[in-house]
């Protein structure tokens, strides 16, 4: 009986603990929310792993990054790097924070060949 006795502390403990460290990293995990920009596809660089979107005559042109996660979509289906073009309408979804990234600039998580739609949001495309 004693040895059940310290084995369920033990472990009571090891529980407790590891139930404290998940809720303080649910705690301390900030809300990040991707940003939109969208526009005509002026260059892709495979080799860099850049694309830059004009997005129109009163902006500048805008550089982001891409990685193995992005995913490159047209319509609803899948499409590698390959499928995409200069001269296409594209709507890229990023996020440029470092500590999320881990790189200084602007990375995509998403970009969608051809929408279908634009957004109505100005902030979107700032």
């Amino acid at each position: 009986m004693q040895a059940s006795h310290y084995s369920w502390k033990r472990w009571g403990w090891a529980a407790l603990i590891w139930v404290g460290l998940g809720a303080a990293s649910l705690l301390a995990r900030e809300y990040y929310q991707d940003k939109e920009v969208w526009g005509t596809l002026l260059r892709v660089d495979e080799r860099r792993r850049v694309l830059v979107v004009d997005r129109g005559p009163e902006k500048k042109t805008f550089r982001v990054q891409w990685n193995r996660d992005t995913q490159f979509r047209d319509a609803d289906k899948r499409i590698s790097i390959s499928g995409v073009r200069e001269g296409q309408r594209v709507r890229v979804y990023y996020s440029d924070e470092p500590r999320r990234t881990g790189v200084k600039g602007p990375l995509a998580n998403k970009v969608i060949i051809n929408p279908i739609s634009t957004p109505q949001v100005r902030r979107y495309n700032q």
